[in-house]
């Protein structure tokens, strides 16, 4: 009859062969330190040195501090761009106001016929650029007039809009004795917008 081989515990065979058993455990502890060392950059991570969390909380710092500086030019774009819009009516826009090398012309000669002031000469209108799409418009003009028509003639170009804006003006009697007429010479400009996405941005807003 064949014998049954009946099953051991763990202790009875460490006591069988207990020279098998060690030489085991010592082969998996130094498997153990070989997979220590190869992953002691990933433990690093885990439980990062002070060193490192220094380094992190550097880098954190310069971060919030790249924010706030565009945080801060991004605040001063919208207050640029909220006092443009606010500003809309002063200048010139010719889907607006027309053709400007034209009716700036026309609303000096009319603000001078309305008050009785004779102009000699209004100039031809020069477009200067300053930036993409945008231009000062500039004049010249030369008359005179009583001293109250001369008063309400700059009265109205100042209240104008888009604004006229004085680049330069003087103002002299014809004759000195009796002070009868004042003469008036002057540069007058205004601000042209003619970008087409600066024109949907102000017109949009009115």
């Amino acid at each position: 009859m064949a014998k049954t081989k009946t099953k051991t515990s763990f202790k009875e065979d460490f006591q069988k062969h207990p020279v098998v058993f060690s030489m085991v455990f010592v082969v998996l502890s130094i498997i153990a330190l070989v997979i220590l060392f190869m992953n002691i950059g990933s433990i690093s991570t885990i439980w990062p040195t002070s060193t490192t969390i220094n380094e992190k909380k550097l880098d954190l710092v310069k971060v919030q501090e790249e924010l706030q500086v565009a945080m801060n030019e991004l605040n001063e774009i919208q207050l640029d761009e909220e006092s443009f819009i606010n500003h809309n009516a002063d200048f010139w826009i010719t889907e607006r106001d027309g053709n400007a090398k034209v009716n700036i012309q026309k609303r000096i000669n009319g603000a001078a016929a309305r008050h009785g002031v004779s102009l000699s000469s209004v100039g031809a209108v020069r477009a200067d650029k300053i930036s993409d799409g945008i231009f000062i418009m500039t004049t010249s003009i030369r008359g005179e007039g009583p001293l109250k028509s001369i008063i309400d003639f700059l009265g109205e170009l100042q209240g104008v809009q888009p604004r006229f804006y004085w680049q330069s003006i003087l103002l002299r009697p014809k004759n000195v004795k009796t002070l009868s007429n004042i003469m008036i010479t002057g540069g007058i400009q205004v601000i042209a917008i003619e970008d087409e996405r600066m024109t949907r941005l102000l017109i949009d807003k009115e």
